[in-house]
């Protein structure tokens, strides 16, 4: 399998995960796959806006929450801050 081809099916895989729609309820897990969808690719921030009604500021909140790390660092701290 070519590269370009996993990474396509790894975007299509994230894309499943996020919520349809801004009437989701916003855990921080959700927030954090929009941040790494848009961090990698798979969505464009555009999009994102569009579909969650989200603001620049917002989404910069959001992606400033995950810190430097990005989403795999907001990942270990939240296992470390439950004890896994």
């Amino acid at each position: 399998m070519s590269e370009c081809t996993l990474e396509r099916e790894e975007s299509a895989q994230l894309l499943k995960r996020l919520p349809q729609s801004y009437k989701a309820r916003w855990s921080s897990e959700r927030k954090a796959l929009v941040v790494e969808a848009v961090q990698t690719g798979a969505m464009s921030f555009a999009a994102a806006q569009a579909r969650y009604r989200l603001s620049r500021n917002e989404y910069l909140t959001w992606e400033d929450a995950f810190g430097k790390d990005g989403v795999k660092g907001a990942h270990a701290r939240n296992r470390l801050a439950r004890g896994g």
